[in-house]
C-alpha cells in the first residue's frame, strides 16, 4: 500500500511542478503570473483521480494476474493515452474507443467547469482496484527462495 501511495504523491508532485513550470512562464508573457497558477493547478490536478485509476489498474495486476501484470500494465496506459481526448480524435478513433480512456471522463479544467462527479468516480474506482490488487497479492502463495 505504500508503495501506491507513494506512486500517487509523486504523481501529484509531479503535476504540481509541470503547473508551476507552465503557470510561471504563461505569467510572465500574458503578464498574469497568478492567475495562469491558479487556473493550471487545478487544470493538471483535475488529471490526478485519472493516473490514480491506471495506478490502481497497475495494482490489481500485479496482484490478480502476476504473470501478466507487465503486459496488462502497459496496455492499459498506451491505451489511456492513444484513446484519451490528446490523441483519440486526432487517429479518428470512435467514441466508444475513446471511452475506454480514463483521461476522456477526468475533468478538463481548461476547457470546461470542474465537478466532483467524474472526480469523485475515478476516485473511488481507483481505491478499489488498489483494494482488489491488495487482497489478491496478500492472498497468494509465493515461494520464496531459501
Amino acid at each position: 500500500m505504500s508503495q501506491v501511495l507513494s506512486t500517487w504523491l509523486t504523481a501529484a508532485g509531479l503535476l504540481l511542478l509541470f503547473a508551476l513550470g507552465m503557470g510561471l512562464t504563461t505569467g510572465q508573457v500574458l503578464g498574469d503570473t497568478a492567475g495562469q497558477l491558479r487556473g493550471l493547478t487545478g487544470a493538471v490536478l483535475a488529471q490526478l483521480p485519472g493516473i490514480m485509476v491506471i495506478s490502481g489498474c497497475v495494482t490489481a495486476a500485479v496482484g490478480m494476474l502476476p504473470g501478466w501484470s507487465v503486459p496488462v500494465s502497459w496496455s492499459v496506459l498506451l491505451a489511456s493515452i492513444l484513446l484519451g481526448p490528446l490523441f483519440g480524435p486526432t487517429l479518428n478513433m470512435p467514441q466508444w474507443a475513446q471511452n475506454l480512456s480514463v483521461f476522456t471522463h477526468a475533468a478538463r479544467a481548461s476547457a470546461a467547469e470542474v465537478t466532483a462527479g467524474p472526480i469523485a468516480v475515478l476516485t473511488v474506482l481507483s481505491l478499489a482496484l488498489v483494494a482488489a490488487g491488495t487482497v489478491s497479492f496478500r492472498g497468494r502463495s509465493l515461494v520464496l527462495p531459501a
